[in-house]
């Protein structure tokens, strides 16, 4: 019999033996050590890691091969949200290149004095030359007068105007000024033109027919802090108003209701709409509800869109609503 301490090859090493129950232990059969337990299991390790991360990867395989569907179903309709934007575009950001800040200045006669008053609105590039914004940003009907019953609001009539002006802003604060080519009174809004050369808005003018209630929905307007967008949901298809003993005294089908906060400055301003991951013009700011400042009431773009049909025969612009 060899001894304990000489291997098959006839050489000799010098481990200590340890003692265990009385007998010797060598190399050939002494226990495991930690390590040496915990390396075989190494690989079942791994086996089990993946299996745990195995929905994950599938996602990331599946959300880039197939983000679209991943993302959402492209049904042609309007979206309730704005998960199918694809935010590596950035799309909002390059609207906001085609809203214009504008001011409108009026000069007037009242109790034998020249008074002046300002209103400041947004408005929206249809082409190189057009505007599109509210009416009552650029034809200015009221001003506001400090009376011993406080403030209130004086008509000032067309006779008593001695000019009216609007102006597109620059961030220089320099003014360009635009020519009011269109203006209708009875829905509110309005079309410039001016020689300065602007950014068109890049995306399809929409159809506010097709929108549904609950349609996720953007507004782009101006705090009078910087433009900012903000996003909400459309909240109706149109505007009711009620009598005195609480029955409907008008319904307005040329307004939707937004749910987004609006505020003075933002008249003009644009609503848009996602459909299959596309941003749509579907209308504009035209009036808020002071008890109700976290809503907006905007003017459907297919109103926009019959009343310039029907009220003009400039060739420019009906090209852009053809």
């Amino acid at each position: 019999m060899k001894n304990a301490n000489e291997s098959r090859s006839g050489i000799t090493f010098m481990l200590p033996p340890r003692r265990n129950g009385g007998s010797f232990l060598f190399p050939g059969n002494r226990p495991k050590t930690i390590l040496e337990n915990f390396l075989p299991n190494v690989k079942d390790y791994f086996h089990l890691v993946l299996l745990a991360k195995l929905p994950l990867i599938m996602a990331v395989i599946f959300s880039v091969s197939c983000g679209p569907v991943w993302r959402g179903a492209f049904d042609g309709r309007y979206d309730n949200s704005p998960i199918n934007l694809d935010p590596a575009k950035d799309e909002l950001a390059t609207v906001l290149k085609s809203i214009y800040r504008i001011e409108t200045v009026t000069r007037f006669f009242f109790e034998g004095d020249i008074h002046m008053t300002r209103v400041a609105g947004v408005a929206t590039a249809l082409d190189e030359h057009t505007l599109l914004t509210a009416r009552h940003v650029v034809r200015i009907d009221f001003f506001r007068a400090v009376t011993p019953f406080g403030v209130v609001e004086l008509p000032i009539p067309e006779s008593a105007k001695v000019e009216e002006k609007t102006y597109i802003i620059k961030k220089d604060g320099t003014r360009t000024e635009a020519e009011r080519i269109y203006a209708d009174t009875e829905t509110d809004f309005a079309i410039l033109r001016t020689e300065r050369e602007l950014i068109p808005f890049p995306f399809a003018i929409g159809n506010s027919e097709e929108l549904r209630m609950g349609n996720v929905a953007f507004l782009l307007g101006d705090f009078q802090t910087g433009f900012s967008i903000r996003m909400g949901n459309v909240t109706q298809l149109e505007f009711t108003t009620y009598g005195s003993r609480g029955e409907v005294a008008n319904i307005n089908r040329d307004i939707l209701g937004i749910s987004a906060t609006t505020v003075e400055g933002d008249s003009g301003g644009p609503i848009l709409c996602v459909r299959d991951g596309q941003l749509e013009l579907i209308g504009i700011v035209t009036f808020l509800v002071e008890p109700a400042r976290g809503l907006g009431y905007c003017l459907k773009i297919n109103t926009i869109a019959d009343r310039v049909k029907k009220n003009t025969k400039d060739r420019d612009l009906l090209r852009i609503w053809k």
